[in-house]
């Protein structure tokens, strides 16, 4: 019974075309529901709207091993880009373009700099290495 409500609001929320999902990360195409369309703002009867895009906490996505990985070892740029990807869409921007231009780069930019730590570290172990050789000549 769980697994095929999961399975039906799964399935109903991506039809919406809405949301996307990265990993566990669930990002809004429309975070103002400016182009969201209720089907009973047009009905002129009593209504009930079940708009299964906005449940939340029902099915988490699982994260692959890799996945996985990948957010723990680059998780200043996930916090970084989620203070940029939700500061966007308070304005309007949708958050899947938001993360989508700002992860690749903040994740450049993190390991980028996590290499040069450890050029720098090696480095100067080498230079502490030949001073000690130079030493005992």
């Amino acid at each position: 019974m769980g697994l095929h409500s999961y399975s039906l609001q799964r399935d109903a929320i991506a039809a919406s075309g809405r949301y996307f999902f990265w990993s566990t990360i669930r990002l809004d195409a429309d975070p103002l529901s400016r182009h969201h369309h209720s089907p009973c703002a047009k009905s002129q009867e009593p209504c009930v709207d079940w708009d299964v895009s906005r449940a939340d906490g029902w099915g988490r996505v699982h994260a692959r091993q890799l996945e996985k990985v990948l957010v723990v070892s680059a998780l200043p740029a996930f916090l970084i880009s989620g203070v940029v990807v939700f500061g966007l869409g308070r304005i309007g921007t949708s958050e899947v373009t938001s993360f989508m231009f700002s992860m690749p780069l903040l994740i450049c930019v993190w390991f980028y700099c996590i290499d040069l730590r450890v050029d720098r570290r090696a480095y100067r172990r080498s230079r502490k290495a030949v001073a000690e050789l130079a030493d005992k000549s």
